[in-house]
């Protein structure tokens, strides 16, 4: 197996104890949402954005600029949450 895809592998283990672990520890929807984009899992990734734009995190401003979304950027369901946000195209 390919180093890139044990460390996704590693990686979304971490996610998925995270997500499960105590409330108060949580990282919180944006830093669930860059996680899951990172470790290429779109469906989990966009489901955090869409709680994270629910809280209406104030992070959530940066998603044009900040290069954590850019593995989602091809994905229809990005575009659809810029324009729920009002933001430019």
């Amino acid at each position: 197996m390919a180093f890139d895809q044990r460390r996704r592998r590693i990686l979304k283990r971490r996610l998925e104890s995270l997500r499960n672990g105590p409330r108060e520890k949580s990282p919180g929807s944006i830093a669930l949402a860059a996680g899951y984009a990172a470790v290429g899992d779109a469906d989990s990734a966009f489901h955090y954005l869409d709680q994270a734009y629910s809280e209406r995190s104030p992070r959530l401003t940066w998603i044009k600029s900040s290069v954590d979304w850019e593995p989602l950027q091809n994905d229809p369901r990005y575009l659809v949450l810029i324009r729920r946000m009002n933001l430019p195209n």
